[in-house]
């Protein structure tokens, strides 16, 4: 059998999310936050935490993702996109893999999806994190 890489996920979940989430202006999307970045923009960084081998052809994924929007004054915006993004990383079966083309998701562990949560940071903005655990394949 040949050798199987982990995929990608974190490119495949920005794009993923790139392509659902349209109406929100200058909206961007990365795996790290930008250099210099101070909330000018709304931001969501999707991480892959990576995990343990599971299979010959599977893998468990931790995934963090980060949503960066508004003022902390005014949070509800941010969290709101958080909540948008958490209902779009856990929709079974529509991310999976057989029912969205190129998916490397075979499997959504929902006891490690949480959040969003808030979480203070450096950045001058309102900031959600939340956590999703995922079972994939580049097979």
């Amino acid at each position: 059998m040949a050798a199987i890489a982990p995929p990608d996920l974190e490119e495949w979940l920005i794009n993923w999310l790139r392509l659902r989430i349209t109406d929100i202006p200058n909206l961007q999307f990365g795996n790290k936050i930008p250099n210099q970045y101070a909330g000018a923009y709304p931001l969501i960084v999707v991480r892959d935490d990576s995990g343990g081998k599971q299979s010959p052809v599977t893998f468990d994924r931790s995934v963090g993702v980060t949503v960066y929007m508004g003022s902390r004054q005014v949070d509800k915006p941010a969290r709101d996109l958080t909540a948008r993004v958490f209902a779009l990383l856990t929709d079974d079966p529509d991310m999976l893999f057989g029912f969205e083309p190129g998916s490397p998701v075979i499997g959504i562990n929902d006891e490690g999806c949480t959040g969003p949560y808030p979480i203070n940071d450096t950045i001058p903005t309102a900031s959600f994190y939340c956590t999703f655990e995922y079972t994939v394949t580049n097979w």
